[in-house]
């Protein structure tokens, strides 16, 4: 009498049971960067106008140290001046800011303060802009 043996190799191949964990581990990781991504970039682009409401505040101020008021403050002045960051986007005298809103720069009520206007900024990342703005120790107006 013959007997035919087959002996199951170990690493013969994975099962269905591997397959499906590797898969559902592999959609669970596309779920969480698809969920992540877009938080991350409305705080990369808050941080970003963040620092650019810095540099254009830090810049007004050194500008008018010696005026006793900000009177004749406006784009062309701080354009004219190049304390408009670089990376920031610029046709004639209009600043547009990262969501395609105009920055504008204007002397306040009374004249011895200034304002720094954004438009178009969404309201869940105006809530993480108005956290970097406070956290450099300025004043915060919203509006809708």
């Amino acid at each position: 009498m013959k007997y035919n043996k087959r002996v199951k190799s170990a690493t013969a191949g994975y099962s269905l049971i591997e397959l499906l964990l590797v898969i559902a581990f592999i959609a669970g990781a596309l779920v969480l960067a698809f969920v992540t991504y877009p938080k991350v970039q409305a705080t990369n682009r808050a941080n970003v106008e963040s620092q650019h409401l810095s540099v254009i505040s830090t810049g007004v101020k050194n500008l008018y140290a010696t005026a006793k008021s900000f009177t004749g403050l406006t784009n062309q002045v701080l354009l004219n001046a190049k304390l408009i960051p670089d990376d920031m986007r610029v046709a004639g005298a209009v600043i547009s800011n990262v969501w395609e809103g105009t920055v504008t720069v204007a002397p306040a009520t009374p004249v011895s303060k200034y304002t720094i206007t954004y438009t178009t900024v969404p309201p869940a990342e105006c809530a993480k802009l108005a956290t970097g703005v406070v956290r450099l120790s300025y004043s915060l107006r919203y509006q809708y």
